[in-house]
């Protein structure tokens, strides 16, 4: 049986400053993962997702007052989050539903390189994500940052 999500995302350490932090981290990250499964590919459609769904989402999470984390929010906590531990607490998470087999065979998983859009900035480049996908449970079962981009076929 999984446990919750939200759990999951409780699990990991919050790098935000704890000078005027209104949301816990499994807050925010639900709400971010929420966004991502009603079709929304932004931080800001996210946010404007989470605003047009405020009364649910508070109503869900337990948030107060209809108030739901604004970009700003989602921004700071997405710079903050390590990419390593939430792959590696995503990849615990979802273990359990694989069987012995699937867990050393590779048959039916799939490779995909994307380019996260907007993730980059003038300061900053745009993030670069490999993914491992299984056919059979149609879930991504993990995923890496690239910190440079390269084919995959470079040595």
């Amino acid at each position: 049986m999984l446990k919750p999500l939200a759990e999951v995302f409780g699990e990991l350490t919050d790098k935000r400053n704890r000078l005027g932090k209104r949301y816990a981290l499994k807050s925010v990250l639900t709400v971010i993962f929420l966004g991502l499964l009603s079709g929304e590919n932004s931080e800001r459609g996210i946010a404007a997702w989470a605003q047009e769904q405020r009364w649910e989402l508070s109503r869900a999470l337990g948030l107060r007052g209809g108030r739901v984390p604004s970009l700003g929010t989602i921004q700071r906590t997405l710079r903050t989050l390590e990419a390593e531990a939430l792959e590696q607490a995503l990849s615990e998470w979802v273990l359990p539903l694989l069987t012995p087999a699937e867990q050393a065979d590779w048959e039916g998983w799939s490779l995909d390189g994307k380019t996260l859009r907007g993730s980059g900035s003038e300061e900053r480049a745009s993030l670069h994500v490999l993914s491992v996908f299984s056919q059979r449970l149609e879930a991504v079962l993990g995923q890496r940052v690239l910190h440079m981009l390269q084919s995959v076929f470079d040595g």
